[in-house]
């Protein structure tokens, strides 16, 4: 009878040692699972700053030729007012100077 406890007891210690090396592995699966997870993450969110830098980048270069483009576009609208004001000037010497009497006449004979 001492001989089947016996027997019993260490089946019993072979489990409980056998349970023990499935929690070690466990834990250590676990261990590996959330550095796996931490390394994603640290990769994901380095990439995310990555892409919000290239972002910014992105956005000056276009900001930048927007500003060339507009202050092209109000220096040619400036000229083009500098133009048109010495035109207005130019049509207005002319037309006082126009004596519509003279050219009436002249355009009568």
């Amino acid at each position: 009878m001492q001989e089947k406890i016996n027997v019993i007891l260490g089946k019993h210690h072979e489990k409980i040692e056998d349970v023990k090396i499935c929690q070690d592995a466990m834990a250590k699966h676990k261990d590996q699972t959330f550095k796996q997870l931490d390394d994603f993450f640290d990769f994901v969110k380095k990439r995310v700053e990555k892409r919000c830098e290239d972002l910014k980048e992105e956005y000056k270069k276009i900001e930048a030729r927007e500003k060339r483009r507009l202050r092209s576009r109000q220096m040619k609208l400036e000229k083009e007012a500098v133009d048109l004001e010495a035109f207005a000037k130019e049509f207005e010497d002319f037309f006082t100077d126009f004596d519509s009497e003279m050219d009436f006449m002249a355009n009568r004979c």
